[in-house]
Order: structure tokens, then C-alpha cells, then sequence
């Protein structure tokens, strides 16, 4: 039985993990376990609104968006994922986003039907009390819950994280030799291979207010700026925040503040409302805002996973899956996300 050893249980951590074991790889993971980006995120699955012009990045993330569908099959429990719809509105260019959503919609049909719906029509489909005017509604979109996808893809795999910071050094993590390794070690890539790639830490704050009663069924709100609005059970999740290069995990009141700032105008109320909870974490993020990924050796046992940024939710499972493949022996091509273009000078 061959050996594989994962640096890093974060989304794409624990999905190798799950995808390999399914295979029938002995696989042991590792983590240092410091403020990990996927435990602290509740991500939005609707790439297909974007603005970006970068086409790899979106292939990628509408063919991780798709994925969750087989996903959701494949695991024990699939309470991380809730499909709702999501609203999105935007000041001056919601008719150039429509445009963009009815054209990926001939190549994405995960996303259902897409509407542009009236201040009226958006009302019936918010909380009492909450305020938005026209928005495009979006049936298909989603959120998943990271931190409870990671806890029940490294259940059904059967396997416990080292709580250890280790390094890749040849083949071998803490002193144990593997015939492949997978670094996904997100910011931390550098700190845990001997490689150096073109990437930097950002810091995301989110934080949860707590609702007057279950509104888990309603869709997710993504306006104009940075803060999305999402539902939990009878929590109100609003985030997240992108501070670069700050390492600091500690709450902070001002970033609550600037979050309730950003959607004040939909949540008219919100600094009346008791915040409950709060996440913080780790993204890693490339250059040009793309996630890379692949093999970094001829051999094909050594692979590489980064730069992910805040899509890490949308794409990591399918990476990983990628990734499990190749390891399995298929055939994958990575050159246009190859951690070789994203090399340190």
C-alpha cells in the first residue's frame, strides 16, 4: 500500500485525504493547527456573477462550484452545504452582471435560473427588517460551512491530524518516509517546503450576530463591497475582511465595526444586534489572485497547493480531487496552474 503524507488540513488537505483513503492510500496528515483559513470561513458557492476577467480562474471555480454536487453524494453528512440561492446587488453595474450571469448560465447548470428581481420581488426573499433594492437571484447559488466540511471529510476518512508543524525535507515529513507527499500548507507553503513561491498571507475576520429566530433558509446577500451577509441557523454571518500580511488572530473591534459598516444600509438595525461569535483566518494569495497547483517533481510524488485566496472553498475540493487522481495514475493536465509559474525571483 502506498504511502502519502499531507502537510496542511485545510480544505484541501482533508479532501486529498478523503479522496486518497477512498482509494485505498494509506495517508497521514499534519497541521499546526494556527488559525486554519477553511475552519474560518463560511464561503459563498456563486462564481458566476464574477467581474474577473481571468477565464482560468473562473473555469476553475465553475468547475469547483459544480463538483460539491458529487461531493455532497460521496460524504456521510452534507449538512456544510446549503443551497438557497443568492441575491446580488450592485449600485451602478447589476445589468452588466445579469448580462454575465445569463451567459455562464449556458455552461454552468448548477446555477438554475437567474432573475432580476424588482425591489418588491427581492423583499419576499430577506428577513423582515432587512432593506435591498432591485438584485439578480441566482437559484443555484450556495455557502458552505468550512469548518464542518472539514471535520466530517477527515471523519469519514478515518484519519487524525497530527497536531504538528513539520517540514518536507526529500521525501520525508517528521523523520517518516512517503512515496508522495502533497504540501498544502496555504500561506505557510514556503515555511514548509524548501521552494519558494510568489505568495503572501492575508488575514479574514468574520463575524456572527445573532437573529431573533431560525433563518437558516434564506439566501445568501452579496452587495457591493466586501462584507457578504449569509444564515445559520439563527445567526447572522457577516464577512469577511482582507487585511494583508497581519498574522494576528486575535479579535478585532475595529474590523467588526468596518463589517457592519459595509452592510449597515441593508441591516438598518445591526449595531443593535448582540454579536455572538467570531472567526478568524489564513488565506494564501498569488500574485494575480490565482491558485496554483500540481506537481513540482518529474516523478510526480511531490505536489504543491496554493494561492487560493478567498475562493478556497469554491475550488480546494476540486483541486484535491485533481490531485488524488493524478497520484491514482490518470492523467491530468496542470500546466496552466503549475506552482512552476509561480516560482520566487
Amino acid at each position: 500500500m502506498k504511502k502519502v503524507g499531507i502537510i496542511g488540513a485545510g480544505i484541501v488537505g482533508a479532501s486529498a485525504a478523503f479522496y486518497l483513503t477512498r482509494m485505498g492510500y494509506e495517508v497521514k496528515i499534519y497541521d499546526a493547527g494556527y488559525a486554519q483559513g477553511t475552519r474560518a470561513a463560511v464561503g459563498i458557492i456563486c462564481p458566476w456573477v464574477s467581474q474577473r476577467r481571468n477565464k482560468s480562474w473562473y473555469d476553475l471555480a465553475n468547475r469547483g462550484a459544480h463538483h460539491y454536487l458529487s461531493l455532497i453524494k460521496d460524504v456521510s453528512d452534507d449538512r456544510f452545504f446549503k443551497q438557497n440561492g443568492t441575491l446580488i446587488t450592485h449600485d451602478t453595474k447589476l445589468d452588466k452582471q445579469y448580462n454575465i450571469a445569463l451567459k455562464n448560465k449556458e455552461n454552468a447548470p448548477m446555477m438554475g435560473e437567474v432573475y432580476l428581481l424588482t425591489k418588491e420581488e427581492v423583499q419576499e426573499k430577506i428577513p423582515e427588517g432587512f432593506e435591498l433594492d432591485e438584485a439578480i437571484f441566482v437559484a443555484g447559488g450556495a455557502q458552505v460551512d468550512g469548518a464542518l466540511l472539514i471535520d466530517i471529510l477527515l471523519k469519514d476518512s478515518q484519519i487524525k491530524v497530527i497536531p504538528k508543524r513539520v517540514y518536507l525535507e526529500d521525501m520525508t515529513i517528521d523523520g517518516e518516509m512517503f512515496d508522495t507527499v502533497i504540501v498544502a500548507a496555504g500561506p505557510w507553503l514556503n515555511e514548509a517546503q524548501s521552494n519558494e513561491y510568489d505568495i503572501k498571507i492575508q488575514r479574514g475576520q468574520l463575524i456572527a450576530l445573532e437573529a431573533p429566530e431560525v433563518i437558516d433558509s434564506y439566501p445568501v446577500i452579496m452587495p457591493q463591497g466586501e462584507a457578504d451577509i449569509l444564515f445559520q441557523e439563527n445567526r447572522i454571518i457577516i464577512g469577511a475582511t482582507h487585511i494583508d500580511l497581519d498574522t494576528e488572530k486575535a479579535y478585532r473591534s475595529e474590523e467588526a465595526m468596518y463589517l457592519k459598516h459595509n452592510v449597515e444600509a441593508i441591516i438598518p438595525n445591526i449595531y443593535d444586534m448582540k454579536e455572538i461569535d467570531y472567526r478568524v483566518g489564513f488565506r494564501s494569495v498569488s500574485r494575480n489572485h490565482q491558485a496554483f497547483f500540481g506537481p513540482t517533481d518529474h516523478n510526480m510524488t511531490q505536489y504543491v497547493v496554493s494561492g487560493l485566496g478567498s475562493s478556497g472553498l469554491t475550488v480546494g475540493p476540486y483541486i484535491a480531487y485533481l490531485i488524488a487522481q493524478s497520484i491514482n495514475g490518470k492523467d491530468i493536465d496542470f500546466s496552466q496552474y503549475s506552482p512552476h509559474l509561480y516560482k520566487g525571483e
